[in-house]
């Protein structure tokens, strides 16, 4: 077997395996002797009964037993350090000795080198590394010293410069005198917490700083939960709440359509997504079931929140089947009455239309009566395929169904057609008559002047518009906003003025004057069929 005392020839037979592969793992510049001369030289790594195998610069090779005739074994790591160690003088001799034997594994061996090495140069830079020391103002530490004796600096310092901690921070003295008394910094201002708050767009709600929006609509729905002595399940999304005694997953769904109506009015109209169409606010609908008492008793309560309202408007409002308001806030308000939840749903999506046109670009002018009831009709449509709202004048009722005996005779313009979408086909039945009224005609149409051929006129005019592209709403409906008269007027009564509006918004969405447009929308809406 391989011996470690001196040299000698190999047992032929007789090896233990085990003890000869432990000798060979720490053995280094290792020689085997081959019987044809060769001298190879490496580590031994693992021996056999058969075999001998070599680590060379190039790789493991295995050799047969037989074929070797001899094998020296060389130093091992200890020893040689033991050597080295005996004959070191410096702190560089044992740093570098230390640096060695961390390269051969062995790390007990390097850090008392090491040790050494900074017993015989304190300020050695190499062992203190190794060691684990950092250097601070000249001194070598470990890290925690170094922390605790910096801190330690820093406090002396910073007292000596006259600032003072607070809350784990350093502050000047006065700074701490404005933080004693409650305040805090807030654009180079000192002021109470409660103000910088406010002023970062957060308003407190039952003990938590929430965004104000959020804030102003939760306490607007206790409110209206106290008024109509009523609990209310709330639906929550980033621009509205709907609230009312329903299950949450109702509500919820509501919430979907209304945000699906707040996507298509922002395409067609180019309004940026968020609240700034809705004047920094959320919008706020309630939703109350058959029992009438809930909604009335909350009409009184909202009637004495918005200063825009006209004298009367409470009592009217108790007797219909909801309202809304856009100023100061979008606001909507329903009941089911005799209808069912789906009709309650495009209840909320219609209003949701008249809220949205209302708002944009709103300067306290309204808008003209076919063009803010068409258009709420128009989104309704649009998210739900049906019509389950038009505000109509009631004359229809005495005039059989319709606005006109001439559309009666052209096609069925009654609610039970157009509630389902059959406006599209009576629209398409009187195109070739004179049965539907001219842009000039629902120019001057104030709200009891509605019908139903009015109102699905204005809605495939709409839709005659939308096609021009992303925003032609919008800019058919600034230049429109731009020309109204100021309230409570709806209607331009100078004609001339009122003419211009039409015709400078037609051509802004569409690039046609109000002549041609009474054509153009025709015409375009037949190439539907």
């Amino acid at each position: 077997m391989v011996a470690r005392a001196g040299r000698r020839r190999f047992a032929t037979t007789s090896v233990v395996c085990f003890a000869l592969a432990v000798l060979a793992s720490i053995a280094s510049g290792d020689t085997l002797i081959l019987k044809d001369g060769r001298r190879v030289e490496g580590t031994v790594v693992r021996e056999t009964a058969t075999t001998i195998t070599v680590e060379t610069p190039t790789g493991k090779v295995e050799y047969a037993r037989a074929d070797v005739v001899d094998v020296k074994l060389g130093k091992t790591p200890r020893e040689v350090f033991k050597e080295r160690e005996a004959a070191a003088k410096t702190a560089d001799d044992f740093y570098e000795l230390g640096a060695w034997a961390e390269t051969q594994k062995l790390k007990s061996f390097a850090k008392d080198a090491y040790k050494k090495a900074v017993a015989l140069d304190p300020n050695h830079a190499g062992a203190n590394t190794a060691l684990g020391f950092v250097k601070y103002k000249d001194v070598w530490l470990t890290p925690d010293e170094k922390s605790k004796r910096a801190a330690a600096d820093e406090e002396a310092e910073k007292l000596a410069a006259g600032f003072a901690r607070y809350e784990g921070r350093w502050v000047t003295a006065d700074e701490k005198s404005k933080l004693d008394q409650g305040l805090v910094l807030w654009s180079g201002r000192w002021m109470p917490k409660a103000d910088a708050l406010r002023a970062q767009g957060l308003e407190e709600f039952e003990g938590r700083w929430i965004p104000r929006a959020e804030a102003l609509a939760r306490r607007d729905v206790l409110a209206a939960q106290k008024a109509c002595g009523e609990k209310l399940a709330v639906a929550w999304t980033e621009q509205l709440c709907v609230a009312g005694p329903w299950p949450e997953p109702f509500l919820t769904n509501i919430a979907a359509q209304l945000g699906r109506g707040r996507a298509k009015f922002d395409a067609a109209f180019g309004v940026e997504a968020g609240l700034a169409l809705l004047g920094g606010r959320m919008a706020e609908f309630y939703c109350f079931a058959r029992d009438d008492r809930p909604y009335v008793d909350s009409v009184v309560h909202f009637a004495a929140l918005s200063p825009t309202l006209p004298p009367g408007w409470g009592e009217a409002t108790a007797r219909a089947h909801g309202f809304y308001w856009f100023d100061p806030y979008a606001l909507s308000s329903a009941r089911l009455g005799f209808r069912n939840e789906d009709e309650l749903t495009g209840h909320c999506v219609h209003h949701w239309g008249h809220l949205l046109v209302n708002r944009d670009r709103y300067d306290g002018r309204l808008l003209p009566p076919w063009y803010d009831e068409s258009l709420a009709c128009w989104l309704e449509f649009e998210v739900l395929g049906t019509n389950v709202v038009a505000c109509r004048s009631k004359r229809e009722a005495v005039e059989g169904g319709t606005s006109s005996g001439k559309v009666a005779s052209v096609v069925e313009f009654d609610w039970t057609n157009f509630r389902h979408g059959g406006w599209r086909a009576a629209v398409l039945g009187a195109l070739d008559s004179s049965a539907l009224p001219t842009l000039e005609k629902l120019s001057l149409c104030d709200s009891a002047d509605l019908g139903l051929v009015e109102l699905g006129t204005g809605m495939a005019i709409l839709e005659w518009i939308e096609s021009k592209g992303p925003g032609a709403l919008g800019k058919f409906h600034g230049e429109l906003r731009k020309g109204q008269p100021r309230s409570p007027e709806r209607v331009e009564r100078d004609v001339k003025k009122r003419l211009a509006t039409y015709d400078a918004a037609l051509r802004a969405a569409t690039g046609e004057g109000l002549v041609a447009a009474n054509k153009a929308w025709k015409d375009w809406f037949r190439s539907r069929r």
